[in-house]
């Protein structure tokens, strides 16, 4: 990737996921190209990573747009995710060093203190490197650069379709609680050296996650009308 494209998609890339292009927006190579004040050759390859990434889809045969879901596009992510998060914490589980346990152990830690003081911002960071800590444990590279790629678009899901009582920043959504309760389950069958226990904690975790996804998404797309 030259570095006009990874420029530009890390531009691009950083605006859909931090919500400056709002989902179901049409992506015109040439408007892009003169915004970003670059070629449209780099455009088109960052487009190509972007479809890759889950955050841009095909409309119609001809546009490309930025992603937006329904209930059953969603449902699909989530079991998606659900299959390799149990098999990454599973090998985790059997393969981490002891270093690399400790290390998970801390990132839980500072999600807690996270969690406690709610910096949103930095829960989210953690919650990310918890479970990249546990991919990248798990030495099986294909499985790792999957697990990346979904991270991203379940940010970006996440980020769209947040549950209701995330509607406020500043306020601590009263769901964290339970997610905090679900990464200790997780840690502790990683400590215990169980990888079934393990595995079975970390699919509870996203099934869990995907009752509160559906709920947020049907509460967002069926409220009445003022």
């Amino acid at each position: 990737m030259s570095a006009a494209t990874s420029n530009t998609y890390n531009e691009l890339r950083s605006r859909i996921l931090n919500g400056a292009i709002l989902p179901g927006t049409v992506m015109v190579e040439r408007e892009v190209a003169e915004e970003l004040g670059v070629s449209r050759v780099p455009v088109r390859e960052a487009f190509q990573r972007l479809v890759y990434d889950g955050l841009l889809v095909n409309s119609n045969g001809k546009e490309l747009v930025t992603r937006t879901y329904n209930e059953q596009e969603i449902l699909d992510l989530y079991v998606y995710r659900e299959a390799l998060d149990g098999l990454a914490t599973r090998l985790f589980t059997s393969r981490a060093e002891k270093m690399e346990v400790r290390y998970l152990k801390m990132v839980f830690t500072e999600m807690e203190e996270a969690l406690e003081r709610y910096e949103h911002t930095y829960w989210q960071e953690k919650d990310i490197e918890f479970h990249q800590t546990i991919a990248r444990g798990a030495r099986n590279e294909r499985l790792f650069r999957a697990i990346d790629s979904l991270y991203t678009e379940c940010f970006y899901l996440m980020r769209t379709y947040r549950a209701a009582d995330a509607d406020h920043p500043g306020e601590k959504p009263g769901h964290l609680t339970q997610v905090l309760e679900e990464h200790r389950g997780i840690v502790d069958a990683i400590v215990e050296g169980d990888p079934k226990k393990a595995e079975e904690a970390a699919c509870r975790s996203v099934q869990q996650a995907t009752e509160r996804m559906i709920k947020g998404f049907i509460g967002r797309n069926r409220r009445p009308r003022q």
